[in-house]
């Protein structure tokens, strides 16, 4: 495994991808490989690791797909334009949250890549954030502008991303009555 992901460190993603889709796990040596490959994932262009990313965090194993991105610190690479207010991950929190959002969001089928674009955000920043107190603080643009610049996002991609982080945004930023959330929420 360590030959092959150093001729190709798209193959990163492509195992990751094939796993998820097939619902299968890595023998101990190639996971190894790929955690120890993970930061030549930054060396592949944004184009690239954007189309596999596309074909991964589209289709209902998505969970299964974000949860290797996680273990294998690949989301890191994914990230790493991200400036977030709190520095690293949280070992009492990442442990113990999981994927939380792509198992949620429209569970059982296919969505848009913007959409798993900010379920992926917000996973990567709640397994980062000290408190659920801070979670307001999220950068929306910056973490937008991120994801464009590591992956080349179109502008469509980009604006529903924006969109629904800004709307899920605003359900946390106010205290809203039920009337209110009511409203929002039409």
């Amino acid at each position: 495994p360590n030959h092959r992901f150093e001729e190709d460190h798209l193959r990163l993603l492509r195992a990751v991808r094939f796993a998820a889709r097939f619902g299968l796990e890595f023998e101990p040596i190639t996971a190894s490989a790929i955690a120890s490959h993970t930061s030549h994932l930054a060396r592949i262009s944004p184009e690239r690791i954007a189309d596999e990313l596309r074909i991964m965090l589209s289709p209902p194993t998505r969970d299964h797909a974000w949860e290797m991105l996680q273990r294998f610190g690949l989301d890191t690479i994914i990230f790493r334009f991200w400036e977030l207010p709190w520095k690293g991950p949280h070992p009492e929190i990442r442990g113990s949250r999981g994927v939380i959002l792509f198992s949620q969001v429209a569970a059982g089928e296919r969505i848009s890549f913007g959409l798993a674009l900010a379920a992926a955000t917000l996973e990567y920043a709640l397994q980062r954030v000290p408190s659920l107190d801070r979670w307001p603080d999220i950068p929306v643009r910056a973490a937008v502008r991120a994801m464009r610049q590591s992956l080349r996002l179109s502008n469509e991609e980009a604006d529903e991303m924006e969109g629904a982080l800004y709307g899920l945004e605003q359900l946390i930023k106010f205290d809203l009555t039920e009337a209110q959330l009511k409203r929002f929420l039409a």
